[in-house]
């Protein structure tokens, strides 16, 4: 019976729907001095930010290091469903942050909940611990080889615009999957307000994505409400150590060979990204 109660603590624990905030645009670069510089989220209004850091990556760094954290605790997502921290002279601004401060790339901008602004002090290496959803871009660099494997491994690295451009990076719809940067398009910025596109609702646009046992030693199983087609198990430096094509509701996985640890398991369901943090113990 223990063993039963155990398994059904950790089926119920780890079933559940994608996270409802993600980087909705990004624009780190205009001409001249920067000076509108933003990143904005998207979610359901009235959503709480406590526990919520946005954490930003120097690609130019020898080992990526963060530059720059902001902490969202005592914030809510308001009305509009945008959330946005800039430069003073941002429209719809929340939170005002110095002019010049983002960097135009190759960069990454990180969102993270369930943790604390001083786990962030400048200097940090990238992690996909806790990691919500994240942007790699630059201003037409070279891609960022380390980050992308990090934060979106086997995607394309995204591309504001050559120096001085007038481009933000922007979500069409507003929302979708968290992870997936072939939602990102360039074009005009429009902080706080919509990308055009419509929206797509934060809960109700991604599967039901099941991982159990958590934590496990030698078995994990995966369900979903929709087809998954790939999934990838990632350590905690960004490493891909496992990928598997499945195109099934359940999958199993034998990860006996893995040492101990918290892993994030990714996987794409219906075009979308989903992530979850398991333990091999």
């Amino acid at each position: 019976m223990k063993t039963v109660l155990f398994w059904l603590s950790g089926f119920i624990s780890f079933c559940s729907a994608a996270q409802t905030v993600v980087i909705n645009e990004v624009d780190a670069d205009q001409p001249g001095a920067d000076s509108t510089e933003f990143v904005e989220l998207y979610g359901a209004p009235g959503t709480s930010l406590d526990g919520y850091v946005l954490v930003f990556f120097n690609g130019g760094d020898p080992a990526n290091a963060s530059y720059q954290s902001i902490d969202l605790t005592g914030n809510v997502i308001p009305a509009s469903g945008f959330f946005v921290v800039g430069n003073v002279n941002v429209p719809n601004v929340n939170i005002v942050i110095n002019d010049n401060s983002l960097q135009n790339g190759a960069d990454a901008v990180v969102l993270y909940n369930n943790t604390t602004i001083d786990l962030w002090p400048n200097g940090s290496e990238p992690s996909i611990t806790n990691a919500v959803d994240a942007v790699v871009y630059g201003t037409a660099d070279s891609e960022d080889v380390e980050l992308m494997t990090i934060f979106a491994s086997g995607q394309t690295q995204l591309d504001e615009g050559a120096a001085n451009n007038t481009n933000s990076l922007s979500r069409l719809p507003n929302g979708g999957a968290a992870f997936l940067l072939s939602l990102f398009v360039a074009q005009a910025p429009t902080p706080g307000a919509s990308n055009g596109g419509g929206s797509v609702g934060m809960t109700a646009v991604e599967s039901t994505l099941c991982v159990y046992p958590n934590p496990s030693m030698d078995l994990i199983k995966l369900e979903s409400s929709e087809m998954i087609g790939e999934i990838q198990v990632i350590n905690a430096c960004g490493v891909q150590l496992m990928r598997e094509m499945i195109m099934d509701k359940t999958a199993q996985l034998n990860v006996a060979s893995l040492p101990v640890g918290v892993y994030s398991i990714r996987t794409v369901v219906n075009g979308k990204v989903s992530q979850r943090n398991w333990v091999k113990n």
